[in-house]
This record gives structure tokens, sequence and C-alpha cells, in this order.
């Protein structure tokens, strides 16, 4: 029962190294509170490391800082044991009891028939534990524990999900001092499962910069509950994710460091101020100084509690300059939705629907000159997917007048920038409000596009070569180096920020959906985009995946061969929970939230998400999509 308990938890994440903290914070209200007791006098091996593990969490949601989960270990083990090293986050079901054996490569002594011999068992059973009589006479032992691990979250607090659900094995060692069993080697971190996890790890948006410093770029980060705000800040000063660090920008200068401890952070009861003293930031300009105030501010009135920030530098208040406009978390997409209805490009407005502007309702574009005149030279300029931004020698044959057979649009942040929108599998065309359209690019079976804020249109081969093609409705095309796409691509999505894409994938006949950084000029072009965690990565097929928010996407996708589809939202990077779905949904659009997520069936019903619930809003439409 005891490591059942221990076992039956939620998802956190861990931020390793010392953190400096001026007025030690109190839990969060409501926030639960484990509680552990040390070794029981005469505790056997199994009941020392269910001990231990109960420990672990008590020692993130108490007071006690692991002094109670070190009085499990021996002197040497507790010296080098770093809790905050590394957190295995478990699945909450049926955790298996640990197996006591001896060490590996050892065997009881011959002469000594109090050792015994550990019981035989099959190889489905595992390796049988020793019983209480074989454990007389021995002082060393080794206990394993199988768990089913779900996701690792670092000593910097990034949270990666599990793309295996194999069972993994944790190992420990335990020797007699004293005549009492105690840890003696454990693997440096925690082990916790997910509601426990939950309780005492809180996710906090780290905000990072883009780089042409007019927006902030949240770095997710899993963090104690208790003392978040100094872990926070803490994760800030060490900088962005491996990851995500070629892709966003930062004003905290190289070695700042908070203030001597009892003088870095202070947080005031009566006003819920965060008062931070940083050192090391003498040097940086006005403009510079601006910016990390807004890094600072916005990272750590994120967390619940905190209304306000000031900020000390190098022993000096920060003052903003005149007129300094700090950059904002680009969180939210135009309200406006289209789709496509009997294959005409169309807008929806709650159950209205009506045909895009500029375009006729027979789908052929609105051109003075009648559905039967050649096209334009601009609408024959389009570039060659393998272009690097020349013109091509010889352009692509020109669509038909009619804009027929047209699929996945995306339409772009300014309602005057127009939508792109693939025709069939191999033609990827801009559509002007006016309802002049352009070829941008072609190939054998593109991706649906994506329009980032910049107003760069990406796509590329599904069975991709490691490369996606940016174009712009000017003419304007570049390569983007994509190793991370090699193989079959679903379809690739740029978040409202710019900085980082969601990239859904099939490999090995499996899908995920992983999270990459997206690499840009200081114009915002698009360069390359570097690999992260994976964020979902036990999925059968895939459907499709949206942002809802600068932080979070939802996935539309089977889970099992054969299964109907289902919609799961994943943290971006964090834990992944299911959201209620229907058997009949094909496409997924979101606009700003989950309140505004919709399902397209394959009979053509638009379905709203209403709490629980989802609600038909029109017939006739597929295709959704907002914004990105």
């Amino acid at each position: 029962m005891a490591l059942a308990l221990a076992l039956a938890g939620c998802t956190s994440l861990p931020t390793s190294g010392p953190v400096e903290v001026g007025l030690t914070e109190s839990p969060t209200d409501g926030t639960i509170r484990y509680e552990a007791s040390g070794p029981v006098l005469g505790a056997g091996p199994t009941e020392i490391i269910e001990g231990f593990l109960q420990a672990g969490a008590a020692g993130l949601s108490g007071d006690n800082d692991f002094e109670v989960a070190r009085s499990f270990l021996t002197e040497a083990a507790s010296s080098g044991w770093t809790p905050l090293a590394q957190v295995v986050v478990s699945a909450n079901e049926s955790p298996q009891l640990p197996v006591v054996t001896l060490p590996e490569g050892a065997a009881p002594s011959s002469d000594d028939p109090a050792a015994g011999t550990p019981q035989e068992a099959t190889p489905s059973d595992g390796p049988a534990t020793l019983g209480s009589d074989e454990l007389e006479g021995l002082d060393r032992v080794q206990v394993r524990l199988g768990i089913d691990a779900v996701a690792d979250v670092d000593d910097r607090g990034v949270y990666t999900a599990s793309t295996s659900r194999a069972e993994s094995e944790l190992s420990y060692e335990l020797v007699r001092v004293s005549g009492q069993w105690r840890i003696d080697s454990v693997p440096s971190g925690l082990l916790l499962p997910e509601v426990a996890f939950g309780n005492v790890f809180r996710p906090v948006p780290v905000m990072f910069l883009t780089p042409d410093l007019s927006a902030l770029v949240p770095d997710v980060r899993f963090v104690p509950t208790r003392n978040a705000v100094s872990h926070a800040l803490d994760r800030l000063l060490a900088g962005p994710a491996d990851w995500l660090e070629s892709g966003v920008s930062t004003r905290v200068p190289l070695g700042t460091t908070l203030e001597q401890l009892g003088a870095g952070v202070v947080v005031t009861e009566d006003d819920a101020q965060a008062e931070v003293r940083l050192t090391g930031a003498a040097g940086l300009s006005a403009a510079d100084r601006d910016l990390l105030f807004a890094q600072v501010k916005a990272t750590l009135t994120s967390i619940p509690g905190i209304l306000g920030v000031s900020l000390w530098l190098d022993g000096n208040p920060y003052e903003p300059s005149t007129g300094a406009v700090a950059p904002a978390l680009v969180a939210r997409v135009p309200d406006r939705l289209v789709a496509l209805a009997d294959g005409v490009l169309v807008r929806v407005d709650g159950d209205d629907v009506e045909a895009y502007v500029g375009v006729a309702p027979d789908g052929d574009a609105a051109d003075p000159a009648g559905p039967d005149a050649p096209a334009s030279p601009e609408a024959t300029d389009a570039p060659d997917p393998a272009d690097t931004g020349t013109a091509p020698e010889e352009p692509p044959q020109a669509p038909p007048p009619g804009l027929a057979d047209l699929r996945r649009p995306a339409p772009a942040y300014d309602e005057d920038a127009g939508v792109a929108v693939l025709q069939g599998d191999g033609r990827l065309l801009h559509i002007a409000p006016d309802g002049t359209f352009t070829v941008l690019t072609s190939g054998r079976e593109l991706l649906p596009p994506s329009q980032d804020r910049f107003g760069w249109i990406l796509t590329g081969e599904r069975d991709n070569a490691g490369v996606l093609t940016a174009v712009t409705p000017e003419g304007a095309v570049v390569q983007v180096d994509a190793e991370v796409l090699t193989g079959r691509v679903t379809e690739v999505r740029v978040s409202r920020d710019g900085a980082r894409a969601v990239v859904m994938s099939e490999r090995d006949g499996a899908a995920q959906v992983q999270i990459v950084a997206v690499v840009r000029d200081g114009d915002g072009v698009p360069l390359r985009l570097v690999p992260g965690p994976v964020l979902v990565g036990d999925l059968a097929s895939g459907l499709g995946v949206v942002w809802t928010g600068a932080t979070e996407v939802a996935v539309l996708a089977s889970q099992e061969p054969g299964s109907a589809p289902s919609v799961r939202t994943a943290l971006v990077t964090g834990p992944v929970a299911p959201v209620s779905t229907t058997a009949q949904a094909v496409s997924i659009a979101a606009g700003n939230g989950l309140g505004e997520l919709y399902l397209a069936t394959a009979e053509g019903r638009l379905l709203l998400r209403v709490s629980l619930r989802w609600e038909e809003i029109v017939a006739g439409v597929t295709d959704p999509a907002f914004a990105g």
C-alpha cells in the first residue's frame, strides 16, 4: 500500500542547482502536502525503498528539504545524491512491487545455510524476490523496481515525454548499517507518479525573445511548487533549453546571477510583489535593460500569486526608458475561421457561411476579364520547389481559370494578406481578398501550408528529404534546412510567435508529434529547423495538430491501429491530457484556447467543443482553419 501511494501520482518536473532565496515562499494554497517518516527499526529492503520513494515527494512539498529521504541512505549515498538532478515520472496504474535479489554477480555463501538461495522463477515471472529467511546473514542486496515511465525531466526542468511504453527499471543497492538496511547506491533524482508530480511541480513559461526582439517566446519548464519564483528565475538566468537556443534571443548577460543568499528574491506577502536583485548586468544599454525587465516580469507574473515585479541591477533600481514598448506574448490569432464548402473557399462566422471575398459561388476567380480569360503573368510566375531564390527558367503550367479541387486553406494573420491553399496534391496557390490567385510552388504531394506572422508560407513534400520551401505572395522563396523532417510528414504548424513549430510525422509504422525551433535571421526569414523533444509519441496514425495558444497544442490522432481518432492536448513541453471527441473527425482547427476548438467530420459537419461535448455548428463544410 505504501508503494502504491508513492507511485500513484501526477507528472511534475524538476530544476537543478542551488536556488538563491530571499523570503522563502510558502506552498501555494490548496497544494497537497506529502508527509513521510524515517526508517522504522528492523525494516526490510522493500520497506526501505517504499519509504524513500514516499519521502521524495515530501521533500518537495514540506519544509524538511529531503532530510527524511536522506535518512534512508547511507552517509556516502546521501552526500552524492542530488534530488533535482532528474525526475522520472511514472504512470499511475499498477506499480510493481520491488524485487529483492543478490547484487549482480554475487552468490550466497555455500557454507552459510542461513543465506539460502533465491527461489526459482520462470523467465516470464522475472527474478524472484528473496524472502525474509533468505535475507538472514546477508549484508548487501539489490532492489529492482519495474516502472512504466511516461516522461523524464532534466535538471533544467525540461520535460520530455517517453516515446516507448516498454517497462523500464530502476536499481538500488542496500547494505546493513549497524544492523539496519540503508540504501548505499541510488540513482540521482526522483521517481514520482503523475499525480504526485502534478502536486509538487508546476509548469512555468520562462520568457525569451524572438530574434527581432518584438515578441516573447515561452520556454515551459517544470519547477518545484515550493519556492517556484526563485526556481523560475534561476531557469531564466541559465538561458533557453538547448533545442530552443538557436531560435530565440535573451537580454540576460552571460554570468548574471542573483545577489547573495537572502537578498536575491524577496516576495512581499502584503502586495504580492517579487523584488529581484541581480548582479552582472551593469553593462546593459537602456533598451536592453527594458528587454531584460520584460523577460523577468513576464516569467514571474505567470506564477499564481505574483502580481508585480521590481528589479534591481547591480544595486540600482531599474527605471524604464521613456516610451519603451515591451515585447508581447503572441498568444492569440485573429478570430477568423475559413473553410471549404463544395470546393469553394468560405468564411465561417457561427452558423453563417459566406463565400470568401472576391470568390464567386461557383468557385471561379472574380476576374473582370471573365472565367475564360488566360491567367495573368503574375499567376504563372511560380517558383520551383528546388529554387533557391531566382526565377525558374520554365515556369510551371498556369492553373485553370477556376479554383477547383482546393484543399487545406491557411489564412494569413493579416486579413488583407489573403489565404494560401492547396490545389489537388501538388500545387500551392495564394488567393487574394479580391479573388485573384497566384501559383506559389508545386510538387508531387505537398504538405498543407502554414502561414507565420512574418508572411512566410511554409510547405514541402510529404515524403520529405529534409527540406521545407518558404514562399511569400510577392514571390520570395527560400529553402529551409529541416533534417528533422526526413521521412513521411503529415504536417508542420508554426507557432504564433514564429520561433517554434510542431511537426506531425510517421516513422516505422508509428506517428508522433515533435516540437522544433525555427531559426530565423533578423528580418524573420526562416533558415532551418532544430529538433526538440517529442510531445506525443504513442500514436498509431496522425490526422492533424494545431496550436491552441502560446504553450499548448491539440492533436487529432488514432492511438491504436484501427481505432477511432481522438483529441489530446499537450503542453509544449509537458504532459498530455485527453479531450472528448467524436469518431467521425478527420481534421482539426483551433482559435484561441480550447473554447475555440473545431473538428470537421468525414460527412462535412463542423463541430465546436462546448464543455465536454461537441456541438454541430454548420453542415457541408470541410478543412476549417485559423491563421497559422
